[in-house]
Order: C-alpha cells, then sequence, then structure tokens
C-alpha cells in the first residue's frame, strides 16, 4: 500500500500528502475529519478512534472501509502516533476512486506486471473492498522483488517506475513522536533497548489491567536488546495461548504496552513486518533483502513462530560474513 501512494504521487495522480481525505469522502467536510489527510492515514495520525487488536473489530467487519469513515475523532489529526488499521483500511477506498480500479488490479498495471509478479491474491471483505491493513497473499521471491525495487530507490530493470523522492518519502521519519515509523513502512535502528519498567507497570495500573497481569510483567523488569527477547521473556509468564490472548486483549484493548523502547544510534535500514512473524527487510549500505513468511495455521506456536529477532539476525549474519 505505501509502495501504491508513492507510484501515485509519482505519477501525478495525487497532488500532495497533504490532499484531505474529505476531497474523495465529502461526508467528511465536517468537524475535525475534514483536517484529515492522507499523509495522517499512511503515519497513523488521524487521530480516530481505535482498538488495537484488529479481530475486536475490524475484522469481523463486512465494510472495512466504512468502519474506517464511521469513526469518531479522539485526538487532534497529525498530533500523535497510533497505529490504527481501521484508518489504514481508509486508503484502499481511495485508490479504487483515484484510479477507477480496486488496488490489486491498480498495482497489477502499475508495478507488478513490469516486475513479472503475476500469481497472487488479494482477498476483500463482505462488501468487496480490499483491505489495506493486509490481505495480499504473494511467493516470498515476489515479496522480495518489492524490497529490490525499494532498495534501488524506485528503479526496475532500467526503468524508473518510482520517482526517488517519494521512496526516500516512504522511508522518512514522519510520526511526530516515533523515529521508527515512516509511511507504512517500519525504520530500523542501529540500536534498540525494550525496557520493561515502572513506566508500563504504571500504564496498565491506571487502564484497570487485572492485577495478575501486571504482576507477571513486574517480574520481569528490565532492559531487552531485542523485541524479539522481550516478547519471549512476556510469552514465557503464560501457559498456553488463550492465556496470552487474554493478556493481549487485557493490555492493547485499553492501549498500554507492556514494554517501551529507547531508540539509539542511526537508521540503518527498513522493513515492512506482518501479523505473526512476516517480514520483508531491507538493508540499503549491505545490497542485502531477507524474506521470512510463516502460515499462522492450527499448529502455529506464538512463542516459537513470531521470530522477532529476525530482523536483528539478518543485519548481524550480513555484518559478520
Amino acid at each position: 500500500m505505501g509502495l501504491a501512494y508513492a507510484k501515485l504521487l509519482s505519477d501525478g495522480m495525487i497532488d500532495s500528502l497533504n490532499t484531505p481525505v474529505a476531497h474523495y469522502y465529502p461526508e467528511w467536510q465536517q468537524g475535525q475529519k475534514k483536517n484529515i489527510t492522507i499523509r495522517h492515514l499512511l503515519n497513523h495520525t488521524s487521530g480516530l478512534q481505535n482498538i488495537k487488536i484488529a479481530t475486536k473489530e475490524v475484522n469481523p467487519a463486512p465494510d472495512k472501509i466504512q468502519l474506517g469513515l464511521s469513526a469518531s475523532v479522539v485526538t487532534k489529526p497529525g498530533t500523535e502516533y497510533s497505529y490504527n488499521n481501521k484508518a489504514v483500511n481508509i486508503l484502499s477506498g481511495i485508490v479504487n476512486k483515484v484510479t477507477g480500479k480496486p488496488i490489486d488490479n491498480y498495482l497489477r498495471d502499475a508495478l507488478f506486471n513490469k516486475m513479472d509478479i503475476s500469481d497472487y491474491h488479494w482477498g476483500t471483505d463482505q462488501k468487496g473492498n480490499h483491505g489495506a491493513m493486509a490481505g495480499l497473499q504473494i511467493h516470498g521471491y515476489d515479496l522480495a522483488k518489492l524490497g529490490q525495487l525499494v532498495l534501488q530507490r524506485g528503479s526496475w530493470n532500467g526503468e524508473q517506475l518510482i520517482d526517488k523522492k517519494w521512496i526516500d518519502a516512504m522511508l522518512n521519519k514522519t510520526p511526530p513522536n516515533t523515529k521508527t515509523y515512516g509511511l507504512l513502512w517500519w525504520r530500523i535502528p542501529e540500536h534498540t533497548n525494550f525496557v520493561v519498567g515502572e513506566e508500563q507497570i504504571n500504564n496498565m495500573r491506571e487502564a484497570d489491567v487485572p492485577l495478575k497481569y501486571i504482576s507477571k510483567i513486574d517480574s520481569i523488569k528490565g532492559e531487552y536488546d531485542s523485541q524479539g527477547s522481550v516478547v519471549d521473556a512476556i510469552m514465557s509468564q503464560f501457559d498456553n495461548r488463550k492465556q496470552l490472548a487474554q493478556f493481549r486483549k487485557a493490555t492493547l484493548g485499553q492501549s498500554v504496552a507492556p514494554y517501551g523502547k529507547s531508540i539509539n544510534g542511526p537508521i540503518i535500514g527498513y522493513k515492512a513486518s506482518g501479523d505473526g512473524g512476516q517480514y520483508l527487510v531491507v538493508y540499503p549500505e549491505e545490497n542485502v533483502i531477507a524474506v521470512r513468511m510463516v502460515q499462522k495455521n492450527n499448529g502455529y506456536n506464538q512463542q516459537t513462530d513470531f521470530f522477532g529477532n529476525f530482523p536483528k539476525m539478518v543485519y548481524t549474519l550480513t555484518n559478520d560474513s
């Protein structure tokens, strides 16, 4: 979806990331919604009401775009970062309005055919909307091609498919209070410490997270050198997936996180991360693209299959070889 918008901008089909969403959905020409722009949807600063667990509200919705359009505004647009799948899905509807094509057909004609990507499927909701938050099924080697396109700053087989400036814009820091997010792409810093401390404990208390969960997190307080290691520590406190799911519901449902981040060092790479442990990682200086995919079936084990250390391990391996 980020590449689709970089392509739309490159081809002049969208004038600016600062174009109000109300330009495409006139019902938003009122209240604070009239101030929400395409940029705000791309960098999760729309201010729309947000339930972070997608399975609770977004996944069951028969019309995901209408769900996003109907959400109320709870914070001033452009001021706070809050990862929001409900808001992101609106981007799929805008693509259709701008191009007259659903996102899968637009990308087929604009990028995929030129990159020899043909065997893929993008799921829809009951209304026929293609989700922007998820839904693209694609082979690993074709996903790697998208990473190569980013690595080459929009160039493919000698043709500039996307203007370099829009690839750069997609990867640059954009939200006001996070260094590690661009426009639907994550930015990988050289060093990141993940902290479980009093701030997180207090936030959970104020959100009325059950004491049995707070005590588990309190027992693993400390600093961790990767997201994978802190996630492993959290998961070690639960005996099974059901208990872990209940914990996630109690914390994410209240918009509180059990750990925070301390960012150090320059940005060294970029990644697209999917639910369950899907990764597309790009390290420009090393000229490396890495893909990791996993199927979330009945045999999926969150503790072993999430593989949160994958991006860091790729970088370490590349620089040790």
